[in-house]
């Protein structure tokens, strides 16, 4: 559980919790539960071409382009939700926690870097593990990804 259920209470209280449908996993349809070299193998019998989710989508599931959609509409909400508090000034936060699975995440990270969904960008994710996405000059129309963090200085 990444919150115990007393933050979880205070935050939903707080109104600061929201659920959003458009970062659910990508809707992989029949190829659901199968690894990689499954889907190839089968679809190599079958005499199909390679697959890649990037650019076919998933048969009986999403296409990558309505995963799109939904990434740009969710990234479009969360730029809304910054913009007022970007340049440093503001008190208040807006940082935005997001919780979701391996392909939608890899996706997310391709769309708010300005990728296409077909852009070659291999991206590897432990379990459990924290990414960070913000914004260069602190301007929303330069999003990045923060690819490490400094220890802090001893004074």
């Amino acid at each position: 559980m990444l919150l115990g259920p007393s933050q979880k209470e205070r935050l939903e209280k707080e109104g600061k919790v929201t659920v959003m449908e458009d970062i659910t996993e990508w809707d992989c349809g029949d190829y659901e539960g199968l690894k990689p070299n499954e889907i190839h193998e089968n679809r190599e019998k079958r005499g199909l071409p390679k697959w890649d989710i990037w650019t076919q989508g998933c048969v009986g599931g999403e296409s990558a382009e309505a995963v799109q959609q939904r990434l740009d509409r969710l990234i479009g909400e969360i730029c809304k939700m910054q913009i007022p508090h970007i340049d440093g000034k503001s008190r208040q936060s807006s940082n935005v926690l997001i919780v979701a699975h391996g392909h939608i995440l890899r996706a997310f990270t391709k769309r708010w870097l300005l990728y296409a969904m077909d852009f070659p960008f291999i991206m590897m994710m432990e379990l459990g593990a924290i990414g960070i996405l913000s914004y260069a000059h602190h301007n929303v129309k330069d999003p990045a990804i923060l690819v490490g963090m400094a220890f802090p200085q001893a004074k």
